[in-house]
Formats: structure tokens, sequence, C-alpha cells
């Protein structure tokens, strides 16, 4: 039999999340409320890669509610209170990859406390003031590769960094208002979203390596940007609140898509305040805000010409 020969001149299923790729409506959760599983106000999440845990900072139900990956309830731990393990408007969580631990901003009381998986107390740190370790208004937070902890100071217009056990490590001051932050997959990028309706990213020690956005509605512009999150492969998702939708950007701030338009239906945002993003970018959860609930987007794999020409199949 002679030879055939068949070209192909694109590739079929790139990976999901990655350049090119697309997110459609795949399920939500939750409803207003004080039980279980139910919202006031949630402002952040983060999803633990160890355990595939959502953790949800539950805002005015001052509490902290963890789900599965498809949003079965778990547990929750908080409550209204000064004394360990008690809240006062919860902003921020993020959890260690290395330890799983769970870090949470707590807004009301200047301070971080941080837990395990499941909840039980570890440890606390902060105050309220301007000295270092100390807070006005600690809202974002992130947790570097390393385990180093980051914490934004909207209230101080800073950016203060801490071991994971809270021992201070240093601070920089930058422009006002920073909201929230992520890190690059290598921990080399530091993003902060901004209350002026900016992206910035420094190195670990504050040095500013770039910045996009302004105030807008066009393809990279943002109206109040908030939570961040990031994939392996370096795509960063931006909750932009007041425009009703979530943008992604390579890791450098070229844009690449939107998913959400503004309602209460399947797929529709009402002020997304957080997002959170699986590691391997086939998932990313959104806070929605005003909602009350919890919804996630699925990747659609994307078919594109083929990077490396023509692929040549001998068949004999």
């Amino acid at each position: 039999m002679g030879k055939m020969m068949l070209y192909c001149g694109a590739v079929v299923a790139l990976a999901a999340g990655v350049a090119g790729g697309s997110y459609s409506y795949g399920g939500q959760w939750g409803s207003p409320g004080a039980g279980n599983g139910q919202f006031n106000t949630p402002y952040c999440a983060a999803f633990a890669p160890a355990t595939s845990y959502v953790y949800v900072a539950d805002t005015l139900n001052e509490r902290i509610q963890y789900f599965t990956s498809s949003g079965s309830y778990l547990g929750q731990w908080g409550g209204f209170g000064n004394i360990k393990g008690k809240f006062h408007e919860p902003w921020g969580v993020a959890v260690a990859r290395n330890t799983g631990y769970v870090y949470v901003t707590d807004t009301g009381h200047a301070r971080i406390q941080y837990f395990t998986a499941n909840g039980s107390f570890l440890g606390v740190w902060g105050s309220y003031g301007s000295g270092n370790g100390q807070f006005t208004s600690p809202v974002g937070i992130a947790v570097a590769p390393g385990g180093n902890v980051y914490v934004a100071d909207r209230g101080g217009g800073r950016i203060s960094y801490f071991t994971a056990t809270g021992s201070f490590l240093g601070r920089w001051t930058g422009p006002a208002t920073p909201e929230y932050l992520a890190f690059s997959p290598g921990g080399e990028y530091l993003y902060i979203s901004f209350y002026t309706h900016c992206i910035r990213y420094y190195t670990p020690t504050g040095s500013l390596l770039g910045e996009w956005g302004s105030v807008g509605t066009g393809n990279g512009q943002f109206w109040f940007p908030y939570g961040l999150s990031v994939s392996d492969a370096g795509l960063l998702f931006v909750a932009d609140s007041h425009n009703q939708r979530i943008q992604y950007f390579g890791p450098t701030g070229s844009y690449i898509g939107q998913f959400g338009v503004p309602g209460s239906g399947n797929g529709q945002l009402q002020y997304p305040w957080g997002v959170a993003v699986r590691g391997d970018g086939t998932r990313a959860y959104v806070v929605d805000t005003v909602n009350q609930r919890m919804q996630y987007f699925d990747a659609v794999a994307a078919v594109r010409p083929a990077s490396l020409g023509r692929i040549k199949i001998l068949l004999r």
C-alpha cells in the first residue's frame, strides 16, 4: 500500500484556561441569610489545592464558610467578637499551599488570624496603628510560594509582609488604597488591585514592575477592581466589580478574555467582589456579592491554528 499524507493545520482542545480559552456558567450555591451555606455580603474566596475546598469570607455574617469544589457545605467558624477566633467584618481570606493554613484579614479588629484547614485557631497578630506590624484597615491577603504572608492595608496605603506565623519582615508604602493581592506561580510578581481602577505588579520587596488599566468599560479597563487570583499557567483573574464581570490577563497585563454580565440570573453578576481560580485554570469561583451567592464558571477548550506550523502525519 502506498503512502497517504494527511496535513493538519490546526490543533484542537487547547489546554483549558490558557491562551484563547473562554469560560461558561457551570453552577452556583448560596442565598441571602445566616444559615449554613447562606451569605450576607461575602467579599472574598480562596481555593485550597490540597483539599479542593473553597473558603468564603462571609463578611457581614462575621464568619468563614467552606465548601466542596461543587458547593456542598462543609463547615464554618468565627462569629462576632474580639476574642481569638472571632471576627469583625473579615474582608480577605487566603490559603497557604505548603501548609494548608487559612489566613483571614479580621478587618474591623485591624489584625490577621490564621487557622487549620478545618478552622481550628492557630494564631493572631496585628493591632490598630501605623507602626511595623500594625494596620489601619487590612483588606487583601496573599501567601507567597515560600510561605510569607502579605497584607494590603487600605487605610495605611501600604503593603506589609510577615513570616507564616506573623513575625514582621518589612513593608513599603505605595499609591493609596491597595485592595487585594495575588502572587504569580513562581512568586516573582505580586499583583495588587487599586481603588483607582488599575492593577500594578511588584517584586516581593516592593519594586514596581508594571501596571495597566484605567477607568472604563472596555477590554482591560476597570471600574473598581477588587479580588485577584492566578492560575498555575500565570493567568491573572480580576473581579471587575462595578463592571459586573471577571476579566483575565497574561502575566504582564495582556488582555485575554472576560465573562459575566449584569443581572441575577445564571451566569449574571451584581458587583462581584472576589474570584478564586483552580490551579489548572479549569474552573473560576466568583463571589457574587450583591446576589448573596457563589457562582462558578468552567473553562471551554479552544481551537486555534497550530503555533508550530503544519503537522504532517504519514500513514503507510
